[in-house]
């Protein structure tokens, strides 16, 4: 661990992919669910077919930092720390 901090690491560090939109797999969820509690503020709701179709672009086009297929812990260890 030292060597890492001290930059003495050979291997390369892993970063995320640049340029993809960050979300939250639930708060995107419940914007589905509930829009006029959870999303950002809209003028106008959008109808609950076109809420799914941009909870599904999203899911395509950006990536969840907690909730990763390959690193489960994350996801369910953030409601301890």
């Amino acid at each position: 661990m030292a060597d890492v901090i001290l930059g003495n690491n050979a291997q390369e560090a892993i970063e995320p992919p640049i340029g993809n939109k960050t979300y939250t797999t639930l708060n995107e969820l419940f914007q589905i669910i509930d829009p006029d509690f959870y999303a950002d503020e809209e003028p106008e709701v959008a109808s609950y077919y076109e809420r799914v179709l941009r909870f599904l672009k999203t899911i395509e086009t950006g990536s969840d930092p907690i909730f990763d297929d390959d690193d489960m812990l994350p996801f369910f260890m953030i409601n301890f720390f």
